[in-house]
């Protein structure tokens, strides 16, 4: 997904995408259900969250409960 100041998240392992390319989505919506990795199984249900600001990927636990600004200092 991209989101303002050109920061992008990405989520794998979903067993099913509720949104498709162009949707607009708000916070709180549902993107998608989790669901099992075809590589590595006993992982259980999951979802694989990545977030990403040009070339940098941000660790996900120090972004959740951040504002956009906070996570860009």
């Amino acid at each position: 997904m991209k989101h303002e100041n050109d920061i992008i998240t990405e989520y794998s392992s979903l067993s099913k995408a509720t949104v498709k390319v162009g949707d607009v989505v708000t916070q709180g919506a549902e993107i998608g259900v989790s669901g099992v990795c075809e590589y590595d199984s006993e992982l259980g249900s999951h979802i694989y969250f990545k977030v990403m600001k040009n070339d940098t990927t941000y660790n996900p636990e120090k972004v959740i409960g951040q504002t956009i600004e906070d996570v860009l200092k």
